[in-house]
């Protein structure tokens, strides 16, 4: 393997080529990086790992490829904490050839960002889609494969749950049971992604619509039979690796496993490491926060059902009661790794605050559900005859979409 590099603005830009047959001249310019195989595009702090990032396994990997790199650092003991911008990242040659006539312009800080914003918009498209922590260490993946039941609820743009399902699809996981739930379904728009995904995906929608997805996560799950559960947020990315880490971390002790999450803000146009505590269950022990993000988490189909499903009296909140109810009947953890991709834009539920009284609403759920889970580990309430107790509203059901 050929390796040339430049350092720059604060970056190391390499370039590594297969071809040892050719002279290859050193690296004059950050433009010259299109010639090569593969380009690492490198943060100052993270260049006492350059050695650990050219010998990695993915530099061998023959289709299109992008790989965030972060550094790595101690997770947190009770809530999710923001660990600071990645700007790092290893792509396949024709991927940055894409990125660099697009978005050379911009700055090498936000170049990573707009990586992503190509993966999402479709104009390049990966077989591998990972992030890594640096220094890197083995990941424990699982071998035997058992059916995974993946749950997608979807309400806005038909691109945002078409680069979700395309990435979804290109899971090292091979035995996958996908089924979309639409809370207003728009023939005119969704019918072709319908249409280009139907062989491989199961499509429902909601009548009447906007149910919200508490309704439609629920319905969903009610129609899968055997096997793992997991979510995924229709404008949200599964890492490729996400299913065959978190199926390896559950276990007779272990229930519902999650991860940590890369943050795609499309708001302040950065890529953040957010990370959570490993032992999700010890953290509320300490304090009951956020040690979970919900569309993260693995967990046994059987185990949904003995906690009692969700609560599906509103469209907010009710992932947090139920992960609160679930302490009570199950150990549950974050692998130490990120897995998932999560998409921040002023028309999501959380950050485009388009309820005007869910602030309120939701802090005044958070003191109730807070007080009575208190009450249940001193034993002075029953979970069952508290606010954790799941309140279930007749909906109409999900039908089939084709």
């Amino acid at each position: 393997m050929i390796i040339e590099y430049i350092i720059d603005k604060g970056f190391a830009f390499i370039g590594l080529a297969e071809d040892t047959t050719k002279i290859w001249q050193p690296l004059k310019e950050i433009s010259e990086l299109v010639n090569f195989d593969y380009v690492i595009v490198l943060e100052g702090e993270l260049l006492p790992h350059v050695d650990d990032v050219l010998e990695s396994e993915s530099l061998y990997f023959k289709e299109d490829f992008v790989i965030f790199l972060t550094d790595r650092k101690e997770p947190p003991k009770v809530n999710g904490q923001d660990h600071g911008p990645v700007r790092s990242f290893i792509c396949s040659s024709q991927i940055f050839n894409i990125h660099y006539c697009s978005y050379k312009d911009h700055g090498v800080d936000e170049w990573a960002y707009y990586l992503l914003h190509l993966v999402y918009n479709k104009a390049v498209s990966p077989e591998k889609l990972e992030v890594r922590q640096l220094p890197l260490k083995p990941i424990r993946k699982i071998s035997e494969e058992s059916l995974i039941n993946v749950i997608i609820p979807h309400k806005g743009d038909c691109k945002d749950l078409n680069s979700c399902l395309n990435c979804q699809l290109k899971s090292e996981f091979n035995r996958q049971n996908i089924l979309v739930g639409f809370d207003e379904y728009k023939e005119d728009t969704d019918h072709q992604l319908v249409s280009h995904w139907g062989a491989e995906v199961s499509f429902y929608q909601a009548n009447p619509p906007n149910v919200g997805p508490y309704v439609i996560r629920e319905s969903l799950i009610n129609k899968c039979d055997r096997g793992l559960l997991t979510f995924v947020d229709s404008d949200d990315l599964s890492c490729t690796d996400r299913l065959n880490v978190l199926a390896g971390s559950l276990n007779e002790q272990i229930r519902m496993v999650g991860s940590h999450e890369l943050r795609f803000d499309v708001i302040n146009k950065h890529i953040r490491a957010i990370r959570y505590p490993l032992n999700v269950s010890e953290a509320l022990d300490i304090h009951t926060g956020f040690p979970l993000l919900h569309s993260t988490a693995l967990m046994y189909l059987e185990d949904f059902e003995r906690v009692g499903g969700y609560s599906t009296n509103r469209k907010f909140a009710n992932d947090t009661q139920f992960l609160l109810r679930s302490y009570f009947y199950m150990n549950i953890s974050n692998v130490d790794e990120f897995l998932y991709i999560r998409k921040t834009h002023p028309k999501s539920l959380t950050a485009g605050k388009t309820d005007p009284l869910s602030d309120e609403i939701r802090t005044k759920l958070a003191n109730q559900w807070n007080t009575d889970f208190e009450k249940i580990r001193n034993e002075k309430l029953g979970v069952m005859d508290s606010s954790l107790a799941p309140i279930k509203v007749d909906k109409n059901e999900l039908t089939r979409v084709k």
